[in-house]
C-alpha cells in the first residue's frame, strides 16, 4: 500500500470510529450507526421498513449499502469527528439530514 492509500485508510478508520452512534432526523426518527467487526451498519427508523444494512466506504465521507441503493454521507466538524449524516433513501428521494445525539454515559 502506498503512503497515500495508508493515509486515506487511516482517515476512513478515524471517521468510522467517530460515526458510531444515534442520529436524529426531524420528522423521521432515530438512525443507529454501529460497528460490527470491521464494518459499519445502519438501522433506520421502523417506519422506513428497511433491514439493518451494512455500509461500505466509497471514500472518506461517503458510504453505500450493497443490499439496497442507500447512500450515507457523514459530515465532520473542525475536530474531524462526525456530527451529522445525510441518508439518501433507496427510491432516489431527497437526502434526509440527521444530527448525532450526545452519547450517554
Amino acid at each position: 500500500m502506498s503512503a497515500q492509500e495508508l493515509n486515506a485508510a487511516e482517515k476512513i478508520t478515524t471517521l468510522t470510529k467517530s460515526s458510531v452512534g444515534r442520529y436524529e432526523a426531524k420528522g423521521e426518527g432515530i438512525f443507529i450507526v454501529a460497528r460490527e467487526n470491521d464494518f459499519l451498519t445502519i438501522e433506520s427508523p421502523g417506519d422506513w421498513g428497511l433491514p439493518k444494512l451494512r455500509i461500505r466506504p466509497e471514500n472518506q465521507r461517503d458510504f453505500f449499502a450493497s443490499e439496497l441503493p442507500v447512500r450515507v454521507t457523514f459530515q465532520t466538524g473542525p475536530d474531524g469527528k462526525v456530527h451529522s449524516l445525510t441518508i439518501y433513501p433507496p427510491r432516489g428521494q431527497k437526502g434526509v439530514p440527521a444530527n448525532k445525539l450526545p452519547t450517554e454515559k
